[in-house]
């Protein structure tokens, strides 16, 4: 299996590589060099999945698969597309002179977070020795799971509903997408802001109740009451991670990796998500409800390839930092840490710097309408290559981490918070700001934490697959 992986990578790489000979053949003159440059990228990108999948202990679920395919798509991909469409600038600049700097400290950023993966520095010491003791479980009280579960899934989804309806948007038009109901499109403030993070709190709740609840109705109440919401916020990002939970769940379990068939199925589904929210969450936001008319396949995957387009950001960033801007030296990642302080307590507390940032790689125009760019962009602004190659190292160590909470699980529930963190790496790739990410990490993980306290639970000793 392991060879047949690695000669299909292989021939995948043979077959882009003429792809992109091609395509950087046809490319616009003016995007000659930047074609070259990410046919180049393509190639690295290639080395690096034979490199991926030869290794034994491979699983399609791992953590560098999923970080591989949001920065092959937002690297490789979408660069490309963007050059043959003529569809480079964000919002009148074109960026694309930083191309080549900006592929550079990519490729050297994905070595580190390759070493910091594939490194030992998480299998050494205690972490080593919590894998030698596999046979020890925490297995859960089930119908005492299932209660703490919906407790804490209603309050989460209550706040939640709750804020949207102060900010102007009834139950009502958050459960049909605006075609009962119309809302005000109002805004709450920083003063109220944060409850829209407690969405996050029922996302483990959820998968317990799907997990361990028996009936199919209850189960599709609370995933729709779940997910549609968010849909209807309009942000992409937060749903992914509902949306694919279940589907990494259940292969995760049985240690098995979909069919091609699925796999096609699923990632047209996602990019189909991506662009449709994407175009119609203005008319959300506004209060308009949903307004699909004139709505078309293809503003769907325009919708999908903006989500991936955040290099365009970053190409401005490496134009404009250091040369023109200093690097802001640790304030965008330590913000991280202060961002949920209430000014009440600290009245002069700084505003965050991702949006002048992102001012000044791109426009104004741009900085308001809130882009963004990869995780990266992030780091070399703020502390350059250094901070690039350290931050990836520990992303690395940190992934690695989470590939032992399936393969040595010590509860069912390292499964359920596995299988939401995966895909919460795609929008921590994709839209690279820890102050914003972080929190979403934060709130997901924190019923484990009650759990532990207020579920009744048991330790099973296993030998020889005998309890």
């Amino acid at each position: 299996m392991q060879r047949t992986r690695t000669i299909g990578v292989i021939l995948f790489t043979f077959v882009t590589v003429f792809l992109y000979i091609f395509l950087w053949s046809v490319c616009p003159n003016v995007y000659m060099n930047q074609g070259f440059c990410i046919l180049c990228c393509n190639i690295f990108m290639c080395l690096c999945l034979i490199y991926i999948v030869s290794r034994e202990s491979f699983y399609f679920f791992e953590p560098i698969v999923f970080v591989y395919f949001m920065y092959y798509m937002i690297f490789v991909f979408t660069p490309i597309l963007n050059i043959l469409t003529n569809n480079v600038d964000i919002f009148g600049t074109d960026t694309m002179s930083g191309c080549f700097k900006g592929t550079v400290i990519f490729a050297i950023g994905f070595i580190a977070l390759l070493i910091g993966y594939y490194s030992n520095i998480y299998i050494n010491g205690r972490f080593k020795n919590i894998e030698q003791n596999d046979e020890i479980i925490l297995e859960y009280d089930k119908d005492s799971l299932l209660r703490y579960s919906y407790i804490v899934w209603a309050l989460a989804v209550g706040i939640y509903l709750l804020y949207n309806a102060m900010t102007g948007r009834s139950l009502l038009y958050m459960l049909t997408f605006g075609f009962l109901s119309r809302g005000l499109g109002t805004s709450g403030g920083f003063e109220i802001d944060f409850l829209s993070m407690i969405i996050y709190c029922g996302s483990l709740p959820m998968m317990n109740i799907l997990v361990n609840e028996k009936s199919k109705v209850i189960k599709f109440i609370v995933f729709f009451v779940t997910c549609v919401p968010v849909a209807t916020r309009g942000f992409r990002s937060a749903l992914i991670i509902p949306l694919l939970a279940p589907f990494v769940y259940y292969y995760i379990k049985r240690k098995k990796s979909p069919s091609m068939k699925i796999l096609i199925l699923v990632f047209v589904l996602v990019i189909f998500m991506l662009g449709f929210i994407g175009n119609t969450r203005s008319s959300m936001r506004m209060g308009n409800g949903l307004n699909v008319e004139g709505y078309t396949f293809t503003d769907g995957i325009d919708g999908a390839i903006d989500y991936f387009s955040s290099y365009k950001a970053f190409y401005g960033a490496v134009q404009q930092y250091p040369e023109i801007f200093p690097y802001t030296y640790g304030k965008q990642l330590l913000y991280a840490v202060v961002m949920y302080i209430p000014r009440a307590i600290w009245p002069n507390k700084p505003n965050g710097w991702i949006q002048e940032v992102i001012g000044n790689s791109t426009n104004e125009v741009a900085r308001a309408s809130g882009s963004a760019w990869p995780n990266i962009g992030e780091y070399y602004t703020d502390g350059g290559i250094i901070e690039v190659v350290i931050v990836m190292f520990i992303l690395g160590a940190l992934f690695r981490k989470m590939k032992n909470m399936y393969e040595s699980p010590r509860s069912e529930s390292s499964l359920l918070v596995y299988s939401l963190l995966l895909p919460g790496l795609i929008p921590i790739i994709a839209y690279g700001y820890t102050a914003g990410n972080l929190p979403t990490i934060v709130f997901m993980i924190l019923p484990l934490l009650g759990q532990r306290y207020l579920v009744k639970g048991s330790l099973i000793y296993r030998n020889e697959g005998d309890t």
